[in-house]
């Protein structure tokens, strides 16, 4: 069973701390997405898809599935690369690993509640968004 060392000294997360990771993360999406299209640019010869083609909305669910691959799998495993930067972990509210459907489940949920998700932070002393509290998770930041 997966528990951190140092789940005893897990805090909560603060918005500010999270902000800064997901700027982190939206840099290494970014890059996931540039690496994508450059995979995709000989199949469209070049040239840019026309946005009524069903190559271009295959081109966005293909994106749009990378991203989830990519949040479910580093979120399995406990954190993102923005995460790893603040010390942040996702887990269970048992402290243990979060599942990849879970996972995914949460990223399904942020993606569909942006910001309205996300203002539960402001108010909840544990500082759970609306994901968080769907699926039982919580985002703790690792003091020095």
């Amino acid at each position: 069973m997966y528990r951190p060392d140092f789940a005893d000294t897990l805090t909560y997360s603060t918005l500010r701390r999270r902000l800064a990771a997901l700027v982190y993360d939206s840099l290494a999406a970014i890059g996931i997405i540039f690496i994508a299209s450059l995979l995709i640019l000989p199949f469209s010869e070049g040239e840019a898809l026309d946005q009524s083609s069903v190559g271009y909305q295959l081109y966005r669910l293909y994106l749009l599935l990378l991203m989830l691959f990519y949040f479910a799998w580093s979120w399995s495993r406990g954190q993102t690369l923005g995460m790893r930067s603040w010390r942040l972990y996702l887990v269970t509210d048992e402290i243990k690993r979060v599942s990849f459907a879970r996972a995914a489940a949460r990223f399904i949920i942020a993606l569909l509640l942006p910001i309205i998700g996300y203002t539960s932070l402001i108010w909840r002393a544990d500082k759970k968004t609306i994901p968080d509290l769907i699926l039982g998770t919580n985002v703790l930041y690792k003091p020095k």
